[in-house]
Order: C-alpha cells, then structure tokens, then sequence
C-alpha cells in the first residue's frame, strides 16, 4: 500500500512483518539445528501463533480502514486487482 506510506502505522506494521520474519528464521535454525523438547516446540508456536494473530487484528482494525478512508477509488480497484493476481 504505498498510499498509505506516510502513516504511521504503516511503518509499524511493516516493522511488525519483518519482526515475525526474523522470528521464523530464528525458529527454522533451532529446530535444524537442535533435537528440541516437545514442550519447547510447543511453547513456540504457540508464540507465533499469538503474535500472527495479534498483527492480523491490527491490520484489520488499522491498515485495512486507514486505507478505505484514504484511496481513491482508482487505488482501491488497482489495489483489489493487484490482490487478485
């Protein structure tokens, strides 16, 4: 949503996104590199599970919003388009 790079939660979900990637990362090493307790695995993804969630919602409540009140409609049809493809 370039549109909606001057807002600021923008910037925090973009900054989200590459905290939950570095996350994986992180996770795909342990596991590839370490037999891990069970509990462990679980805890984790229980973890990113609750974090994905957390970022979907603000997502929902924030960006998607944001970006109904600020496209015009020619952005809002490429944007669907762009989804679509």
């Amino acid at each position: 949503f370039p549109v909606l790079n001057q807002y600021r939660t923008m910037v925090l979900m973009e900054k989200e996104h590459e905290d939950l990637l570095n996350q994986e990362n992180e996770l795909e090493q342990a596991f590839s590199s370490n037999p891990l307790d069970p509990n462990w695995i679980s805890n984790a993804f229980k973890h990113v599970q609750e974090r994905l969630k957390a970022h979907i919602l603000e997502e929902e409540q924030g960006i998607f919003p944001l970006a109904e009140r600020v496209f015009e409609p020619e952005e809002k049809q490429l944007a669907q388009r762009k989804m679509t493809e």
